[in-house]
This record gives structure tokens, sequence and C-alpha cells, in this order.
């Protein structure tokens, strides 16, 4: 949870060393603490030093003009509460003048007594930099040598020796149910001061008797590949239990539960290109055909089958070389499909259309789940004539029709237009009731910069706005807010700040708080072109992760008390396409999962669009499965949607796709559901454009089904409809 995330650490000494800086400028103001050294310096830079060890080392060009810097010893208590936990290892220093800032990064060397560091820990450098009271943040690049630690600063402030407590485990892994064949992951997630720590699974096979260290496997999530059960040729993995060492922390054991793969039958009429037998045996057809052509995994280009009833075609296999998304065969090697039976529901609309006029164009529609597994739809609602709109309005599906929730949540009213970016909906599961978020222009400026975010929740009768706007800059522009809610009822919000920026924050009860010091999630550029396709997504403990658009894909970092870090070395990008929108979830064992689409960018005639999924494994990112879509370039990708229901590892993805120069604005959005092996058809396609809503926290009822969120085209008219998915 975000409020058990950003907590004070525990009482529980050990691990970490620390040396901290801290933004505090208190002290100094009485009687000189003793030992002070202090010298002036210039543009040509220069090193002050103190007898203890302590220095600051001005790089030339740092310093526009000459200035008075001072190291001297803090009188003890008198700078900001320590940690809780945590004790002093050396003398505490003030490096003034305080809040003294550098265009250069300077040199801050500390010393340290490393008799009172623990064995095995890692000595790092701290600072607060949100005042004396703010959160505490880890210096990056901090080397330990001897008995003194070195980090480069931009600012001055009170430096401390500290040894920190332990990390602490706040979800340990989960048990984990699969059927053979299938991967399992377990994983672990840390909280701690001193982040990055060290992971260590282990393993047992007598009912957690004796754990084994597992070779290589030291990151954060562990995968077992292709599960056996009891019995299988191979060791079996059933009832295997698994921990992991947090640094010296040991976590509770999961269990691994492996279901035997139960063959169906199927009567099949193939028809095979090439020479070969033909044969209908149990699930899959084999065949000793040429197949030394490259055929795509998902489609059925090297054999024509007609299944039995309630089977359709699931994948290509055999001995054949997958790595690149194809199947290639040599000649006389066996060829595989695999028919499955069908799992494909069918839609059913709930009501009518949501306009609160019927004559008004009803655009951008947002969905959720409410604690009775119903769907709340935000959307934006224009008048007759496009950008001339009335407002965005909320609406609840109460088991038999449509009921509003007040009237148009909007703040401003222009006399002639009003300008708001695409709502964005969640529930809060300790209430039930929805929260949206949404963007609109406080002077009537459709491209200006008086966009602002802002945040209201239902509270049973009316709209109670959290807080004033978000932005980090008033003068900036705010666009395309996007909300999500923890499941201890926190609501965390990222957007947009015009130009180049993504930002975040989080709502403690009365205001909204940034991630440890950063305003922004990350030093990269977002860049106007991308903007919409920020999304938002947390994990069961309710940890954010924030994934937007930079040149050559998109940029996923993961926010903590400590502020923002990237993942899978930073972006599941596809070098050099560019990607233009996506979607993002958790699964079960807490991996970052993110569909998005990329473009080759080679302008000609076979210039490719491809939609894909790439998720988190082992640190790194990892395609998941095969290729959602591949298209030419004259067909458009006009929406992706992607959800993940709570509690499972079996995505939901959907995509909406049309053709360029088309006059008659008709699309196709289809739906497909991966079923721990493959891409399944979730139901039939769709002549609209659809958002999709599952379920998404502990709370909602299990049985709850995924519901979408359509934007329809009738005679010209914009409406919004809502289908329930049925068996």
């Amino acid at each position: 949870m975000i409020r058990s995330t950003l907590r004070s650490v525990r009482h529980a000494l050990g691990a970490l060393a620390v040396v901290s800086l801290l933004s505090a400028c208190g002290g100094g103001d009485g009687d000189a603490p003793p030992d002070r050294v202090e010298q002036s310096i210039g543009p040509a830079g220069g090193t002050l030093a103190h007898g203890s060890g302590a220095s600051v080392t001005v790089a030339a060009g740092a310093l526009a003009a000459g200035t008075t810097l001072a190291i001297e010893t803090s009188l003890a208590g008198s700078g900001p509460a320590l940690p809780s936990g945590s004790t002093p290892v050396g003398a505490m220093f003030d490096i003034t003048p305080h809040g003294q800032t550098f265009t250069l990064p300077v040199t801050l060397t500390l010393p340290f007594d490393p008799a009172l560091v623990p064995a095995g820990a890692r000595v790092s450098l701290l600072k607060t930099s949100a005042g004396a009271a703010g959160p505490w943040v880890e210096v990056a690049g901090a080397v330990v040598s001897g008995n003194r630690i070195s980090a480069t600063v931009t600012s001055f402030s009170r430096t401390l020796t500290l040894v920190l407590p332990l990390p602490e485990i706040v979800r340990a892994p989960q048990s984990v149910t699969v059927t053979e064949g299938q991967s399992a992951s377990f994983d672990v997630q840390a909280f701690g001061f001193n982040p990055p720590f060290t992971y260590q699974w282990r393993r047992s096979d007598d009912g957690g008797m004796n754990f084994t260290d597992l070779s290589g496997e030291t990151a954060p999530t562990l995968s077992v590949a292709n599960a056996r059960p009891a019995g299988a040729a191979q060791s079996g993995d059933n009832g295997a239990q698994f921990e992991v060492l947090v640094g010296s922390v040991r976590s509770a054991a999961a269990t691994l539960t492996v279901t035997p793969l139960v063959p169906t039958t199927a009567a099949l009429s193939v028809s095979v290109v090439g020479s070969g037998s033909v044969a209908s045996v149990p699930v899959g057809i084999a065949c000793g055909a040429d197949c030394s052509e490259a055929y795509p995994l998902n489609t059925v280009v090297a054999l024509t089958a007609t299944p039995a009833a309630g089977f359709v075609f699931s994948a290509w296999s055999g001995d054949a070389d997958c790595s690149d998304g194809n199947l290639t065969m040599s000649a006389a090697r066996n060829c595989i499909a695999t028919f499955t039976a069908s799992t494909a529901g069918t839609w059913q609309q709930l009501g009518g259309a949501l306009d609160i006029a019927p004559a008004d164009r009803s655009v951008f529609p947002s969905v959720a789940l409410d604690s009775a597994g119903n769907p709340v739809v935000a959307w934006l609602e224009e008048g007759p004539a496009s950008n001339i709109a009335t407002g965005i309005h909320v609406k609840r599906w109460d088991g038999s029709g449509w009921v509003q929730l007040g009237d148009d949540l909007t703040n401003h009213r222009h006399p002639l237009v009003r300008f708001f970016d695409a709502p964005s909906i969640d529930v809060d599961p300790t209430t039930g009731q929805p929260v949206v978020a949404w963007s609109e222009s406080s002077d009537g400026n459709p491209v200006g910069t008086a966009y602002n975010v802002y945040v209201k929740r239902w509270d049973g009768s009316a709209w109670v706005q959290l807080g004033g706007a978000l932005n980090v800059d008033a003068a900036a522009g705010a666009r395309q807010a996007k909300i999500k809610v923890t499941a201890s009822g926190t609501p965390v919000v990222t957007w947009w700040e015009t130009p180049n920026w993504t930002a975040a924050k989080f709502w403690n009860g009365s205001a909204w708080v940034r991630f440890g010091a950063q305003d922004f999630v990350s030093t990269v550029p977002t860049g106007s072109q991308d903007a919409a396709g920020t999304v938002l997504t947390l994990d069961a403990a309710g940890n954010p992760f924030v994934v937007f658009g930079v040149a050559g894909g998109p940029f996923a970092a993961q926010g903590s008390s400590t502020g923002w870090a990237p993942l899978g070395n930073g972006s599941p990008r596809t070098t050099p396409a560019t990607a233009f929108a996506w979607g993002a979830a958790n699964d079960a064992a807490g991996r970052l999962t993110v569909l998005f689409m990329t473009r080759d960018g080679s302008s000609t005639a076979a210039d490719a669009t491809t939609v894909r999924v790439r998720r988190i494994e082992n640190g790194a990112w990892a395609d998941f499965g095969a290729l959602v879509l591949t298209a030419d370039r004259n067909t458009r990708v006009a929406q992706l949607a992607f959800a993940m229901p709570y509690g499972t590892s079996l995505p939901i993805a959907s995509v909406g796709i049309g053709t360029f120069g088309s006059s008659s604005g008709t699309y196709a959005q289809n739906f497909g559901r991966w079923d721990g092996t493959a891409w399944q058809v979730l139901a039939p396609s769709l002549p609209e454009l659809c958002s999709i809503a599952v379920r998404a926290h502990a709370g909602t009822p299990a049985g709850a089904a995924p519901v979408i969120a359509c934007l329809r085209v009738v005679a010209g008219n914009l409406d919004v409809v809502v289908y329930r998915l049925a068996p």
C-alpha cells in the first residue's frame, strides 16, 4: 500500500551503514560550533578540507563568483530527528551556506568509523531535500574508500553518518497454482532506506525441511519454466517450496502446485501445404510435411483446418525455431497445429446510450467496476457541434438501469467554448465510490498552458474535490490525467505537464504529495507526441507504475517513498520503432506487463505497425507470447486497451483497427485473452472503439465479468454504450 510503503522504517538495527545528507537549515545561529574551517572559492574551483577528513571539492565553473564555503562539526541534537532505529557512526557536520547551489556537481567526502559498521553492510549517502522534516533520499553513485565515502551533490546541508535498520519484507512470495507446462512466477517486495537490496532465492523439495540456493536467481522475481507434476519424465515441481533472502532477512515460503494437463480429443479435417501424411490425433495434428517456409504463429497458413464444433486454432509447435515470432522448420520435421476448446463469450449491452442529451456527442469513455461488480463510466459530453463541450459526467449501472451521479464535474465555465481532456475513473475499494481525474482549460484556450488537473470523489450524494489543481508548475499546462486508487483508499494521479514532463502525486488525506523528492517521474522528457499514451497501474501493495512515451519506445518507472526508479533498463522499447499508445497492468506475481504499438518508421509501403506485450522478467523486459498484431502502413491502430483481472496473470488485450483514407469512420475492436499459453478470442469484435474494466481489487466480487465502454457512431452522432461479457 502507498501508506505502508511511505511509513517510517521500523526498529531493528543491523544491515546497512549509511552516511546521510540532510537539507536542514537549523544550527549555526547561536554560538559557533567548534572545528570550523572556511575558504573563499571562486569560478576557478578549489578544495575545502576539514581536519576530520571531511572535504568539499568544487569543480571549475561550478560557481559564478567568489563564495565563502565552510565545514564545521555540528552540535549533537541540533539537526532534524534521526530515522527510527538508527545509530550515529560518525560526527555531524554542517556544510554551509545552507541551500548553496552549484551549476556543476561538487564532490563531498565524509569520514565514518568502519568499526561501527556491521559486517557485510553497504555504506550509502542519504539526504533529505524537502526541508528539515523531508523524506530521506539516497544520493546515487556514492563510493566508499577506507573510512571515507564520496559522492557528488549540487547543494549544501547538514551531514551525518548513520547505521540504519534491516530491510523489511512488505510482500512475501505468494503460493501459485499452474497447469503442467506453464511457467510459474514468484516475487518479493522489500522496503528500506538502502535499496537496491541483494536477493537469493532458495528451493525446498522436502516440505520446507531443507532449502538450497538456486544458482543465478538473485532478482526480486523468480520464474519456474515448464512446470511439471510429480511423476513426470523430468523432476517434478508439484509441492516445491520457494523462499528468498533479502539481504539477511528471510521471507516466508511459497508453494508451487502443478496440476496435470488433461488432453482434449478433437476430430479434425486438415489440409496440408506440401507433401506428407495427414492424421487426426488428440489435441494436435502431426504432419511429416515440408514446412521450410516461415509461417506466423497465430494464423493458419500452413494448415487449413476445420476443427470440431467448439474448437479453435491456438498455436504452432513442433521441431521449430520460434525465437523471432515465426515458426520455421526444415524439411521432414513435424508441424503440429494445436486446437483447444473455445472460451469465447458474447457481449451483452447494458441499457441504452449514456448521453445526458440525446443530440449531444459523447466521447472519451473511461470505465471501472464498483464494489458490486457493476460498471461506473465517466465521459466527456459535447454539444451537437464538436468542441462545444457541456462537461464531464458520470453514470453507474445499478443492475437494471443507468443512474447519473451528480451533475457536470468541471470547474470553469466559458460562454462560448469549453475545453477538457478525457476523464479517468477508478473506484475506491474502501467505500465502493468512484474517483475521477481530468484536466480542463481555465481560459477557454484549447492549446494554451492554462490546463489544470483536478480530482473529485463521490461521497454518496455529491462530488467532493480533493485539494486544488495538481500542477507542479502553475504556469505550465497539465494534461491527460490518469488515476488509480490503492486497496487502502489512497488516490494516485499521473499526468503530462507541458511541454516535456510526466508528473505524479498521491493524496495523503489532506494534500497532494509527491513521491520522495521527485516532482517528475523521470529526467527523460516525455515529448508532446506521446503525451496521450501515459498510463498508470498499481501492484498489490499499492506501489505505482507509470509508463509514458519517449523517442524509441515506452519508458517505465516504479514509484516509492524515495522517488521513481526506471524498470527493465528504463524502457520496453523496440528501437528504432516509435511507440504511440499502450496499456499496463501488474499480474499476480507483481510483474509489470505493458501493451504497446510501434511503427518501424521506414515511410514506405511496407511500413509495418506491430502491437506486442512485454513484461518484466528477472529485472529485464521479455516478450509475452507472440505478437498481438502485425499490420501494414495502411492499417490504422486507433485504440489499444489492456487489463489484468485481480489475482491473475491472464491479461485481456483489445486492439481497435481501421484503414487510412477511409471516409466511413468505421473500425473493428478485437478482444483477446491470454490463457497461459497463447492469445485466445475473448468475444466477437465490435465496430466500435472501447476501453476495458475488470476486477481490480480484492473487494470486487470474484465473479465480476469484464465490461467495456465503447464509442459508437449512429447516423453521424457519437454515443457511449456499455457491454458486459457473458459466457
